[in-house]
């Protein structure tokens, strides 16, 4: 992952050698403030772009499309009387998403209770 992660910032900076701008502990700190709104409005703005390079694979007229679902387990973090965070509790849910196939880009998530 950390090899990923350096080449993803020497992709953004333009250079052929990899950029070690971020340790593991610093990405997963981060990652854990994204709102989960973000993805959507990432999400649709990808779409938009792909679209517009690529085109979508098409049958009679209709995007082709994939659906897979798997069982998640999801840890709710809270926080102490001293503002500590602190595990509340783990909660089962389903995720399903609708996909490209070819491409393997999600069109839309969403999770479901068990």
């Amino acid at each position: 992952m950390q090899s990923e992660r350096d080449a993803f910032f020497a992709n953004l900076a333009n250079r052929a050698d990899l950029a070690r701008e971020v340790s593991a502990q610093a990405f997963a700190k981060a990652r854990k403030q994204v709102s989960a709104a973000a993805f959507s409005l990432l999400n649709d703005h990808f779409l938009t772009l792909v679209d517009a390079q690529f085109g979508f694979p098409l049958w009679h007229g209709l995007r082709v499309v994939a659906g897979d679902a798997t069982d998640l387990h999801l840890t709710l973090f809270g926080k102490t009387r001293d503002g500590k965070r602190s595990v509340r509790h783990k909660v089962e849910a389903k995720g399903f998403a609708l996909y490209l196939p070819g491409i393997e880009m999600t069109l839309a998530a969403k999770l479901y209770s068990p």
